[in-house]
């Protein structure tokens, strides 16, 4: 699950594959004089090298460019979130992979009725807990509203 751990094997198992492979194509050319199996062994590891790290690759770019895990959906997110009975809405959502460990989370969350800050409290950790339990989110940022979109001018959903 480590992406550093899964660059390290994918690097182990293609030296070690290498060093098979010409022991194997060196028997092939001394014994048989098979010379063009040394450019196909060599192609046959390359490409598997780029298939594995490809996946490594985009794994890693999607981690730079603070992109949605792939496997979030942030409707469901939403949609966890606004199924608790003090939330209005869930709004202004982002959610990123901030490594290969840590999901962070901000939102605006607007609530029904004008809280008071333990009210609120108590409700940022159930949402949070939601969550860390549901989605794996390991940090979240979330600002409470109430009734200012309306304020605003503008609406929120």
């Amino acid at each position: 699950k480590n992406i550093n751990v899964k660059s390290a094997y994918l690097h182990l198992v293609s030296d070690t594959l290498s060093s098979v492979v010409v022991l194997i194509g060196g028997v092939f050319i001394y014994f048989f004089r098979v010379y063009w199996i040394d450019p196909l062994f060599t192609v046959i590891i390359g490409l598997y090298i780029l298939y594995e790290s490809f996946g490594i690759l985009k794994q890693s770019t999607n981690i730079l460019m603070q992109s949605t895990p792939s496997h979030l959906d942030i409707g469901q997110v939403k949609g966890a979130i606004e199924e608790l009975e003090q939330v209005g809405d869930c709004h202004h959502i982002h959610l990123w992979q901030l490594n290969d460990r840590e999901i962070h989370f901000e939102a605006h969350v607007r609530v029904g009725e004008d809280f008071r800050v333990s009210e609120a409290e108590a409700l940022s950790n159930r949402i949070k807990q939601i969550l860390e339990e549901r989605f794996g989110v390991s940090h979240a940022t979330l600002q409470f509203e109430y009734d200012s979109c309306k304020a605003r001018g503008y609406d929120c959903l």
